[in-house]
């Protein structure tokens, strides 16, 4: 099989980017002539193309097809290559010779797909959050800036997409994570494209990759009881005079959720309480009372309810939701830190573009650092809340707290079908009550000492 790539300015002419022809012999010696022959062929086709091409006319069959009709040679016999330039503008076609299928050229009115007008395209019709939208917009842009806007998409074959997940491997700022979200987004862009239009070469991204140094549970370290011990000390110090200082800290402390999970959530529909007598907060993307969804979840596995740790009720926190519940958006700390984005989407959309949580991280992130200053932190890779909740789990682990449970109590996939269906602890909060209690016994007992 003759295989020969058609250089990158006649890609979206030809409507491809490779030319096949089969050599029609298992003979090694015939097939190293007649691939010496079609190569030859093929630099003159490539010339006759790029003078109509540069003359604003469009390929035609005779150029299209030249490859596929070419007589192939004998041994004995090899037509000079003046004759196979002139075999392009030749009125009859010479004989056909059996050759591999070639696609249809790319219809003119698909002729260019500009680079940043089909990632426009893309984000248009994918069905995803809007947080994830924009976050697909950040990785895409790495491909404009790349290639440029203009660039076609047709062009951006195998060869260039290495080069591109090359430029995003070769940055020392970007972590591992995000160059794997990286070359993966953009693979999974070109081929949702490719899938769709067969002028559009696929990619893969697999052996692109770079490969984790270290598990991925690492990457954020975990608190030490010596380090709760100072950042409930320091939450409750100024507990007065910025409640939502020290509620946002320990909630996020005793109960395992996300710190999004916590603000965002709806305080009159998802603060309940049991009939036994236990209060929990149910974790959904339901939508609010005017049908809008304001809530976003990691995934599936997130949707859950958490019991309330009874120090939690203790103190006061049931109250403290339930005034929040009073606010204008009836959420826990919006009075105090305003949502990121619109709490209203644009045109008929139902799901809002909001982050509830990002200016408590950047306060967390604030708080952390004042307290590395102080030396009353250890840990130098942990953060604010996330480092709080592998602590949680962390925790409940040491104390033996079986893995279903601790994965129904902070959204985690686990068990299977077991897990997931037929004992229904995320949707039971006396079921995980008991296992949060004794489980996270160390953690309130290092609040209360602290208070």
């Amino acid at each position: 099989m003759f295989r020969r790539r058609i250089p990158l300015d006649l890609v979206s002419a030809f409507g491809r980017a490779e030319l096949y022809r089969s050599v029609g012999t298992a003979d090694s010696r015939v097939a190293a002539v007649r691939a010496r022959f079609l190569a030859g062929a093929c630099d003159a086709l490539f010339q006759r193309a790029r003078k109509l091409v540069g003359s604003g006319q469009p390929l035609g069959h005779s150029e299209i097809s030249f490859l596929a009709e070419l007589e192939l040679p004998s041994p004995d016999r090899w037509p000079s290559l003046q004759a196979v330039i002139q075999g392009l503008n030749a009125p009859s076609a010479p004989t056909r010779v059996p050759a591999r299928p070639i696609p249809p050229a790319r219809p003119a009115s698909q002729a260019k797909l500009p680079l940043k007008q089909s990632i426009d395209a893309y984000l248009s019709q994918i069905s995803v959050k809007p947080a994830t939208r924009t976050r697909y917009r950040t990785v895409l842009d790495r491909l404009v800036s790349h290639f440029g806007a203009s660039c076609d998409l047709a062009t951006l074959n195998q060869d260039k997409f290495v080069g591109f997940a090359d430029m995003v491997n070769a940055d020392a700022a970007l972590a591992i994570k995000t160059k794997q979200v990286t070359i993966t987004a953009a693979a999974t862009f070109i081929n949702w494209h490719a899938s769709r239009n067969s002028a559009i070469p696929h990619v893969t991204s697999a052996s692109l990759k770079p490969k984790r140094l270290a598990p991925s549970w690492s990457d954020r370290a975990d608190f030490s009881l010596e380090d709760m011990a100072a950042i409930f000390k320091r939450a409750s110090a100024n507990r007065r005079q910025a409640p939502h200082e020290f509620w946002v800290t320990i909630g996020c402390a005793l109960t395992g959720c996300r710190l999004e999970e916590l603000a965002q959530l709806h305080v009159p529909t998802d603060l309940k309480q049991h009939p036994s007598g236990i209060w929990y907060l149910d974790l959904n993307e339901r939508p609010d009372p005017d049908s809008i969804v304001r809530k976003s979840l990691k995934k599936l596995s997130s949707w859950r309810v958490v019991p309330i740790h009874p120090l939690l009720v203790e103190l006061g926190f049931v109250e403290f939701l339930q005034a929040a519940a009073c606010s204008e958006t009836e959420r826990p700390f919006s009075s105090h830190w305003a949502p990121h984005g619109a709490l209203t989407p644009e045109g008929a959309a139902s799901r809002a573009d909001i982050k509830w949580s990002h200016k408590i991280s950047k306060w967390g992130g604030s708080r952390l650092k004042e307290l590395r200053k102080a030396n009353a932190v250890a840990s130098d890779t942990a953060t604010y809340f996330h480092s709080m909740r592998h602590t949680f789990i962390t925790t409940l682990a040491k104390a033996g707290v079986p893995e279903a449970l601790r994965a129904a109590l902070t959204g985690h996939d686990n068990g299977g079908i077991n897990g997931q269906i037929y004992t229904k602890f995320k949707d039971d909060p006396t079921s995980t009550y008991d296992a949060l209690v004794t489980g996270a016994s160390e953690l309130a007992a290092t609040l209360r000492f602290a208070l």
